[in-house]
């Protein structure tokens, strides 16, 4: 099986400014900070092995029961655990889109099928996909927004999806991983109309928790059954059930956010040209083959997207930072091209 490489350089001390991963510039909400550093006798012992408060906040604010929602070691856990659970025999997924839903699927002897969206069409899933679907698929995974191209797919289409596939008995697993970033619903609402969505959501990316390690899935309470079946039984750490509570008391902290990420994606898209239009908290940027190199030698890493399927050398994503990490970019950007 092949290599994949993600984001987040941390490790390289050459690193002075690392955009190649994409969790909130704003950082951890002090909420999260505090519950952390103020409850550590709650660390010693095991967590509730159902989690049923953090399970329950969530549902109060999906306006759903409890049994629709559980919990994962982080957003990707959830995609093995799903796919463990449903053992889908052929996949359709995007090209390019996140690769971890194609090496689960293949990990597990699935098949894999692509739908390649086009740079002529800046990416965009159109109405054509409805075409893919006559084949019998067990499974369609589509994340949205998508990564690494940061479009959003209408949620017209995306009801289309559910209803045609509904017909096929085939199961739809949309990854909400970055939807908070862009002001648009969930398809929570629909999670009692399709028995055959599976939405999967974290804390990673819009509260800045990726060390922690905490998602969840949301689903007829059936599915959610057979999911929570996979996996350990404690497989979420009573630091990440905390730290998820406290977050979710953070009001104002998804809005703070999108303004500010809005802020500075139009700063870069203003000075950079080849950026696509993105929804997320990252873009990606049609350049030259060797910009990323000559970036990283100025101790600037962005994610070379080489190894996406369905894109080549020439792009880059960048995860949108404070404004001193952006700026710096935009400037050595303009030099290495300019130069």
């Amino acid at each position: 099986m092949q290599p994949y490489e993600h984001g987040g350089k941390y490790y390289d001390k050459t690193i002075k400014y690392d955009l190649s991963e994409n969790i909130n510039p704003l950082g951890m909400p002090s909420e999260v900070k505090h519950v952390i550093s103020s409850c550590p006798e709650a660390f010693s012992r095991y967590p509730d092995a159902s989690y049923i408060m953090l399970r329950s906040k969530l549902a109060e604010i999906h306006g759903l029961e409890t049994d629709n929602i559980c919990l994962g070691n982080g957003a990707d856990e959830l995609i093995w655990k799903i796919m463990q659970a449903l053992k889908p025999c052929c996949v359709l997924t995007l090209a390019p889109t996140f690769s971890e839903y194609s090496r689960c699927a293949k990990s597990l002897s699935a098949s894999v099928s692509e739908y390649v969206l086009k740079a002529e069409d800046d990416f965009r899933l159109g109405d054509d996909f409805l075409g893919c679907m006559e084949k019998a698929y067990d499974m369609i995974v589509l994340c949205n927004p998508n990564n690494p191209t940061g479009k959003l797919i209408e949620r017209d289409l995306l009801i289309r999806i559910l209803a045609r596939a509904k017909e096929y008995k085939t199961t739809v697993v949309i990854d909400e991983s970055f939807l908070d970033f862009t002001g648009e619903k969930s398809l929570a609402d629909d999670i009692n109309e399709y028995d055959n969505l599976i939405i999967i959501r974290g804390f990673t990316k819009i509260y800045g928790m990726a060390g922690i390690r905490l998602g969840y899935s949301i689903s007829s309470a059936e599915i959610a059954k057979e999911i929570k079946n996979y996996g350990p039984l404690w497989n979420v750490s009573a630091v990440a059930m905390l730290a998820g509570e406290a977050a979710l008391s953070c009001k104002d902290w998804i809005t703070r956010t999108r303004e500010y990420v809005q802020l500075e994606k139009k700063y870069i898209m203003a000075n950079i040209p080849g950026v696509i239009d993105s929804g997320a908290n990252f873009m990606l940027i049609k350049s030259r083959e060797d910009v990323a190199d000559k970036l990283y030698e100025q101790g600037i890493a962005v994610r070379k997207c080489h190894n996406f399927s369905g894109l080549d050398a020439s792009y880059i994503r960048i995860g949108v930072k404070n404004h001193e990490c952006n700026e710096a970019f935009v400037n050595a950007y303009k030099e290495i091209i300019n130069g």
